[in-house]
């Protein structure tokens, strides 16, 4: 079996993999709406990782910073602003 071969045989597994998961959601939702329908908004309002980490930088910060780390973070940002919007 060659590279190309071996690739498109992962390359399609995967998918595969991908569209059961798809169709095993769609079963779920479906099962979950003719249960309850206040659960299943609750089930589509969830948000996935990057989205929380977008939505909420400065709250994460809020956490983890403590003493003149915000006064730090500040003299950063006035110093290096590319570097320092990857943070948020």
């Amino acid at each position: 079996m060659s590279k190309d071969e071996e690739l498109e045989l992962l390359r399609r597994q995967r998918m595969a993999r991908l569209m059961n998961r798809l169709q095993t959601r769609k079963t779920e939702e479906s099962k979950l709406r003719e249960q309850n329908g206040k659960r299943i908004g609750r089930l589509l309002a969830r948000k996935t990782k990057e989205e929380r980490k977008a939505e909420y930088p400065k709250k994460i910060l809020r956490r983890i910073m403590t003493d003149r780390a915000w006064e730090v973070l500040k003299a950063a940002e006035s110093q290096y602003p590319e570097a320092t919007c990857r943070l948020e």
